[in-house]
């Protein structure tokens, strides 16, 4: 049982933040993302078996996937006719904006403090990968290496990234 925990509790901190980005993408609805996610790890601490899982990315971003479908499908509207003549809109507030615009600020600047603080290689392989959109192969040519030497330079790139990122 305590290994078992221990292996829900890995799982989840590896994997939390792709399958949150991935539920975002879904649905823009962060709450329903975390709430789904939450409950999908709830329900693993009841399963008496792990073996079955060969990939744990595939089998958790599949079953996020139907849950979120499931929950949308639950909570679709049901209106009457007259419910429907009535369109409200959602306007943001000057506030709400400006409180936006400086949380994006602030993560501009710390993408950017930690861009400086990675090494001149990787650098560069981000920069032609993310920025300037070059393939793997167009890289590879442009810098004079294998598009495999490319992929793992990205890779430690990333790695070191969030390491930076989450020290911050």
């Amino acid at each position: 049982m305590q290994n078992k925990n221990k292996k829900i509790v890995s799982v989840y901190k590896s994997m939390y933040t792709g399958l949150f980005k991935y539920g975002c993408r879904l649905t823009g609805d962060h709450a329903l993302v975390e709430d789904c996610i939450n409950d999908l790890f709830a329900e693993l601490i009841h399963k008496d078996d792990f073996s079955d899982i060969k990939n744990w990315g595939i089998y958790l971003t599949r079953a996020l996937k139907n849950k979120l479908l499931n929950e949308l499908e639950r909570r679709k509207p049901t209106e009457s006719i007259d419910e429907m003549r009535y369109e409200y809109t959602f306007e943001r507030s000057s506030e709400d904006i400006m409180i936006e615009e400086e949380e994006m600020k602030l993560v501009n600047e710390k993408v950017q403090k930690t861009i400086e603080r990675l090494s001149k290689r990787n650098k560069e392989v981000i920069n032609l990968r993310f920025y300037d959109g070059l393939s793997f192969d167009k890289i590879g040519v442009r810098l004079g290496i294998k598009s495999k030497t490319v992929q793992n330079h990205i890779q430690n790139a990333y790695i070191k990234f969030r390491h930076i990122y989450s020290s911050l």
